[in-house]
């Protein structure tokens, strides 16, 4: 995991370590998060009851927490020693605003899917490594 690549786990590993995490901005956003199980599973779900050539979102497709506020679990979880530093965003990061992403999984649920691992058990199993 690296700060550009897979932020999430980054930053956890960072907090069990007893390091800080800086997060740019209010940390205010949302993100799709699914468990690689259920990513897996969902692939299968689709490669079985899917339709061929057609194309399938796969997340949660409901986020429940801030951003700041998954960190600020991730911290109380590990009894970390580190801080959650809130930086002002760089000019780039001002520039080109992501705000927030997920996915819309309609379709995966009409097939009859749902990840098994959503809200803070999703996070749990993350930040535990579970």
């Amino acid at each position: 995991a690296s700060p550009q690549k897979n932020v999430l786990q980054y930053s956890i590993n960072q907090l069990a370590q007893g390091k800080d995490v800086e997060l740019f901005g209010d940390g205010k956003f949302y993100r799709d998060f699914m468990h690689v199980r259920d990513c897996a599973d969902a692939i299968e779900w689709v490669l079985v009851k899917g339709k061929t050539n057609e194309i399938y979102n796969l997340g949660n497709g409901h986020p429940l927490f801030y951003y700041k506020d998954i960190l600020g679990y991730a911290q109380d979880l590990l009894k970390s020693s580190g801080n959650i530093v809130f930086k002002e965003p760089t000019e780039f990061q001002r520039r080109v605003p992501v705000g927030n992403f997920y996915m819309d999984v309609s379709k995966l649920h009409k097939l009859g899917f749902h990840s098994e691992l959503t809200g803070t058990r999703l996070y749990k199993a993350v930040i535990l490594g579970e």
